[in-house]
């Protein structure tokens, strides 16, 4: 009987000095690794990019509506701090202490027995007659950041805005 005996076939050559000669098969299976490995980085960065064009009008248009609404949080803020102050005027003319008080500064009056006295040079700024000022649109600026500015510029938001008050629709001008 005969029997013939099988060996493995090895992907390389063996080499006088006893090594394995790297095949021309597994250079190919390398430059097919890093090729779709490139192709994928590739894909990826598109993928970004195309996601990145798509999202960005969506995310400067939510930016620009939450720069707006801290700006009218900031208008709101210092209007119901003149509200405050109004009404404690308010509350003050409710007394007669008050209403004595408003007609010696307002008018210069006097009760009975005393004695006007007119100091001049004096800078008061904090006068009970006079109403706070009133609040236009845009002339109250929210605060910012750093963080604020680099959105700023990045979504192109105009932060000098016509200050110029909205004109109100009801009222004939």
């Amino acid at each position: 009987m005969v029997t013939k005996s099988y060996s493995k076939a090895s992907s390389g050559t063996k080499r006088s000095d006893g090594t394995k000669k790297r095949g021309a098969r597994t250079a190919k299976t390398a430059n097919q690794t890093y090729l779709s490995r490139l192709i994928l980085v590739a894909g990826v960065c598109a993928c970004l990019v195309i996601t990145v064009l798509a999202l960005y009008p969506v995310l400067r248009e939510y930016y620009i509506v939450s720069r707006a609404n801290e700006q009218l949080n900031a208008e709101l803020s210092a209007v119901l701090d003149r509200n405050d102050k109004i009404a404690a005027q308010i509350k003050a003319l409710n007394t007669v202490e008050g209403i004595e008080n408003r007609a010696r500064e307002q008018f210069g009056w006097v009760k009975a027995g005393e004695e006007a006295v007119n100091i001049t040079g004096l800078n008061i700024t904090d006068s009970t007659t006079l109403l706070p000022q009133s609040i236009t649109p845009g002339e109250i600026k929210a605060q910012t950041s750093w963080w604020t500015d680099f959105l700023d510029t990045l979504f192109v938001v105009d932060t000098q805005e016509s200050t110029e008050p909205i004109p109100d629709p009801f009222i004939n001008q």
